[in-house]
This record gives C-alpha cells, structure tokens and sequence, in this order.
C-alpha cells in the first residue's frame, strides 16, 4: 500500500465517525431546561515506512471526555463545566467495573477448566 493512500484510508476511517454527535450528546429534557452534553476528543494517527516500502505501518488512537454541559432555558444558555469530581467518579467506576469483569471471567475460566480435568479423570 502506497504511504499516501494508506494515510487518506486511515483518515477516511477515524473521519467517518468524527460527527456533531461525537461532540454534543442527545438534548435531555429537564423540566424547562434542555441539558446537551459535550465531550472534547482528541485524536492521533501516525505511520512508518522504509525507503524502499516494505515496511509499512499505520495506526491512530482517540480519547473522548466530557468536559461539561450546555444549560438551556427560555432566558439563558450557560456552559456548566464538568468538574473534576465527576471525571473522578466515572473513571474510578469504570475501574472496579473492569476488575469485577476481569475476576468473573477468571472464576469461569478456572471453573470450566476443572470441569475438564474433572470429566476427562472419570472418563479414561
């Protein structure tokens, strides 16, 4: 793959999902006020190659975070910074989801695995 098309395909891609809605979320109804949510997204893409184009490489990562909310009423519209507590919160949240999921996957791993060298004993 040539260097200039595989960057074009590598932006074609991550550009495709880059959307208003990427940014702002879903207006929520909250008595008078309408709540939009907005995130900041960071992305990055690089690439490597030789002089002779054998060795070829590509890749990109993104972050999205939100950052706040807009406040909507009949009289005002107000950026509402996400605080840092917030962020704290969902990060820490996202954490003990990730180590409970990792230690009932490992309990099923290691249950079905003794299963196995329970029935294959009892059947020679």
């Amino acid at each position: 793959m040539k260097t200039s098309r595989a960057v074009q395909t590598l932006a074609d891609h991550y550009l495709r999902g880059l959307t208003v809605s990427s940014v702002f979320g879903k207006p929520v109804q909250k008595g008078q006020q309408t709540i939009i949510p907005i995130s900041e997204l960071r992305m990055v893409m690089g690439l490597r190659g030789d002089e002779l184009g054998e060795a070829e490489g590509l890749g990109g990562a993104g972050v999205a975070r939100p950052i706040g909310y807009l406040e909507i009423t009949d009289d005002s519209v107000r950026f509402r910074p996400t605080t840092p507590a917030h962020v704290a919160l969902v990060i820490i949240s996202g954490m003990i989801s990730g180590v409970v999921l990792t230690l009932l996957i490992y309990l099923l791993v290691r249950t079905l695995s003794q299963e196995n060298i329970l029935s294959s004993q009892h059947h020679p």
